[in-house]
C-alpha cells in the first residue's frame, strides 16, 4: 500500500534518514503529468561538525540558510553553473543536516523525464541515454524539473512529495561519499548509501 511520507520522517539522525531513504519514491507534478523515481543512492550530511558539508562550522549564507531551518524542507544548490543538486533538509532547526540525492530510478512518468532530460520520447534513447537518465545528483533534478526556484519548500505539497510503497526487495550498501577529498578525515566516512548492485562499498 502506498503512502505519502510524513515529514517527521525527517526530523531524526541524518544518517538515519539517508540510509531509510532508500527505496522511497520521489513524487513530481509536472504539469499534467506525475514523475515518479524510486531513490536508490543517498548522501548524508550531518552539520556544523562534517567538513564535507556546506554548512561546517555553522556557515551561514543566502545558500545554506535552508540547512538551518525546518525539517522535511529541499534544498536545492547548483554546482559547476549547471547542474542543481537536490537534498533534503534533517534534524533541528540549526542543525545544518541534510541528505543528497544522488541517483534514483525512474517507475513512472518515463516519457515525461525523457523528454525533459533529452527533448525525446523514452523510446527514442539510445542504450547509454536510458543507462544515464537519472544515475546522477544533477540528472535527476534535470529528469523532474527541479532548479533554485524549488529551493526552500516542504517535501509535502501538492508537486513534490516522498511516497513509500513498502519495496524493501534488496540490500543497502554503504561507501564513502563522492567528490569531497577536500574534506580531510570526513572524506572516509561511510555516509555515502546506495541500493546494492554492483557499485563499489562496503
Amino acid at each position: 500500500m502506498k503512502k505519502k511520507i510524513n515529514l517527521e520522517f525527517f526530523n531524526r539522525d541524518t544518517l538515519e534518514v539517508a540510509k531509510d531513504l532508500i527505496g522511497k519514491i520521489i513524487v513530481r507534478r509536472y504539469k499534467d503529468e506525475l514523475i515518479k523515481i524510486r531513490i536508490t543512492e543517498t548522501e548524508g550530511y550531518t552539520g556544523i561538525k562534517d567538513k564535507a558539508s556546506h554548512s561546517y562550522n555553522s556557515r551561514i549564507t543566502d545558500r545554506t540558510k535552508v540547512m538551518f531551518g525546518t525539517y522535511g524542507k529541499t534544498y536545492i544548490y547548483l554546482i559547476y553553473g549547471m547542474y542543481y543538486c537536490l537534498n533534503f533538509v534533517t534534524e533541528e532547526k540549526g542543525s545544518g543536516s541534510a541528505v543528497l540525492i544522488r541517483e534514483g530510478k525512474i517507475i513512472k512518468g518515463l516519457d515525461t523525464a525523457s523528454l525533459l532530460r533529452y527533448n525525446k520520447k523514452y523510446n527514442e534513447l539510445n542504450k547509454y541515454q536510458k543507462k544515464n537518465i537519472s544515475n546522477g545528483p544533477g540528472k535527476i533534478t534535470m529528469a523532474i524539473n527541479l532548479t533554485k526556484k524549488d529551493n526552500d519548500i516542504f517535501l509535502d505539497s501538492e508537486d513534490l512529495y516522498l511516497e513509500d510503497d513498502g519495496y524493501n526487495d534488496f540490500q543497502i550498501g554503504r561507501g564513502k561519499r563522492i567528490n569531497i577529498n577536500y574534506a580531510e578525515e570526513a572524506k572516509d566516512f561511510l555516509w555515502r548509501f546506495y541500493m546494492k548492485e554492483d557499485k563499489n562499498g562496503v
